[in-house]
């Protein structure tokens, strides 16, 4: 019981000084990290879009193509 204690107070020790290290360091990695997460998210969404226009275009026929390059070079 008493290792057990000692050693959960330790980690949390450990944590807390690590925590304190990695502060500027999470600052400037977060926001790399969070926008290389939203580049992601834009490439898969206008992946999908792509793939979902270019089926409700096959879908529509040629009129749809036209008015797709038309929406896309305005």
């Amino acid at each position: 019981m008493r290792c057990r204690r000692r050693r959960r107070g330790q980690l949390v020790m450990m944590g807390a000084v690590g925590g304190g290290r990695q502060l500027g360091y999470w600052h400037s990695e977060a926001w790399s990290d969070l926008t290389d997460v939203l580049n992601a998210v834009v490439v898969v969404g206008n992946f999908i879009k792509m793939v979902v226009m270019k089926r409700m275009a096959e879908s529509s026929g040629v009129i749809m193509l036209k008015f797709l390059a038309i929406l896309e070079t305005s």
